[in-house]
C-alpha cells in the first residue's frame, strides 16, 4: 500500500474507521432489492452484487487507505456488527446462529479487499453468503447466472476500490 502523505492520530484513525462504517452500514441497508426488481432474474443479492461495490467495499477501502493496515478489517467487522444490532443476517431466524454467516463474510471481504482488492472482497463477500443460503436454506440458482453476477460483484467491489484509492490520493 502506498501510504498516504495525511498524517492521522490513533484516535482520528479510530473516528474515520467508525464514520466509515456507519456510512457503509447505512449504504447497505438501501433497497437495493427493489430497485433491481425489473431484471427478471432470481438470484439473491443480485441489487448487492451490483452496487455492493459501490455502496460498502467504497467506504471499507476508504477506511484502510486513509489510515492503514487492519482498519479496513476492522471497518468491515464494524458494518457487520451494525447489521447484525439491526436484525439476524438477512432477517434469517433459523439456524439460530445464522448471523455468523454475516461475520465471516464481512471478515473475507476486510482481509481480502486489503490483501488483494476490493473486487476480490466483494466476491467472497458474495460466495459465503450464497454458500450459506444453499446449504440451510436449499436456495440454488443457475450456476450461469451465478457465475455472471460474480463477475458483476467483482467488478463492482473492484470499482468501488479504485474509487476510494483515487480519492485519496487526490487528497494526499
Amino acid at each position: 500500500m502506498k501510504s498516504a502523505k495525511i498524517a492521522f492520530g490513533e484516535f482520528e484513525k479510530l473516528l474515520i474507521a467508525f464514520l466509515c462504517s456507519v456510512l457503509a452500514f447505512l449504504m447497505f441497508k438501501l433497497p437495493v432489492r427493489e430497485f433491481f426488481n425489473f431484471l427478471a432474474v432470481e438470484v439473491p443479492f443480485k441489487g448487492l452484487a451490483i452496487v455492493g461495490g459501490f455502496t460498502v467495499v467504497f467506504w471499507i477501502s476508504l477506511a484502510y487507505r486513509l489510515c492503514g493496515k487492519y482498519y479496513g478489517i476492522a471497518t468491515a467487522l464494524l458494518v457487520a456488527s451494525l447489521c447484525l444490532i439491526a436484525n439476524p443476517w438477512f432477517n434469517i431466524y433459523t439456524p439460530e446462529w445464522f448471523s455468523i454467516y454475516g461475520l465471516i463474510s464481512f471478515l473475507f471481504l476486510g482481509i481480502l479487499t486489503e490483501k488483494l482488492n476490493g473486487g476480490f472482497g466483494f466476491s467472497g463477500f458474495i460466495l459465503v453468503n450464497w454458500v450459506a443460503l444453499a446449504i440451510h436454506h436449499s436456495i440454488f440458482f443457475s450456476p450461469v447466472l451465478g457465475a455472471v453476477f460474480l463477475v458483476i460483484s467483482f467488478l463492482s467491489g473492484l470499482a468501488g476500490n479504485k474509487i476510494a484509492f483515487f480519492i485519496v490520493d487526490r487528497l494526499a
